[in-house]
Order: C-alpha cells, then sequence, then structure tokens
C-alpha cells in the first residue's frame, strides 16, 4: 500500500481539509474544562435562602487545576444545587468531609451556575 501525501490532493480539497482541520481545533479549544482539587478540605459549607435557594456554596483549602471562564469568584471554590436525591447525597459527604476534617477530590462541571459566576460541582469522592 502506498504512502499519501497532503501535496497530491487537489487545491479544493486541501482547502477543505484545511477547513475541516481548523474547525475541527476551534472546537476542541473552546471547550471549557471542568476543575479539579484533588486533595482538598473544607472549609465552609454556605447556604443563603434568602438570597439563593436551593444552592451550598462551598469554600475549599485545595488547588483547582484548572478553572472555566465563567468562574470569577475568588471565594467560592464550587457551588452545588440541591435539586434531587443524588445533590443531596453529595452534600452529605460534604458535611461528613467538613466534620471530620477528611480530604476530599472534588471535581467540577465547567459550567457556572447561579449566581452566574461560581463553577457547579459535579463529583465528590471522600477520601
Amino acid at each position: 500500500m502506498r504512502a499519501f501525501h497532503f501535496s497530491e490532493l487537489s487545491s479544493s480539497s486541501r482547502r477543505l481539509r484545511i477547513c475541516g482541520i481548523l474547525i475541527a481545533n476551534l472546537c476542541i479549544a473552546s471547550t471549557p474544562l471542568a476543575s479539579e482539587i484533588n486533595e482538598a478540605t473544607i472549609k465552609t459549607l454556605a447556604i443563603f435562602n434568602d438570597e439563593h435557594p436551593g444552592l451550598v456554596f462551598i469554600e475549599v483549602v485545595g488547588q483547582k487545576t484548572v478553572a472555566p471562564a465563567c468562574h470569577t469568584n475568588g471565594l467560592w471554590a464550587y457551588v452545588l444545587r440541591l435539586t434531587n436525591d443524588d445533590d443531596k447525597r453529595a452534600f452529605s459527604l460534604l458535611t461528613i468531609a467538613k466534620l471530620n476534617q477528611n480530604t476530599v477530590r472534588l471535581v467540577g462541571t465547567s459550567a457556572c451556575d447561579a449566581p452566574g459566576n461560581i463553577e457547579a460541582l459535579a463529583q465528590v469522592w471522600l477520601k
């Protein structure tokens, strides 16, 4: 089988292939990355029912690997919306970690939830 070389394509095929590569690169580059804190301790869990009902604000001691561009809040690492039983179980793990001073691994969703400038929490791993 003979190797194929890019120069053997017609000019319109080359342009089409280059456009496809550029579009794929733009899609990959614009995909937001979810943050992660591998060794975190829970510093504060806060609920503000008057301003943000159903949300738990999470402050941690630990370094995020990366933060999505929408996350501009310097105090809260994540926000957890309490809408279903899975969210409530995640809140229970956070509470256990806070009370027992356990370390946790936290992973975000790469999307910012209400109030809009804090990444939403996706995963809690109690260590």
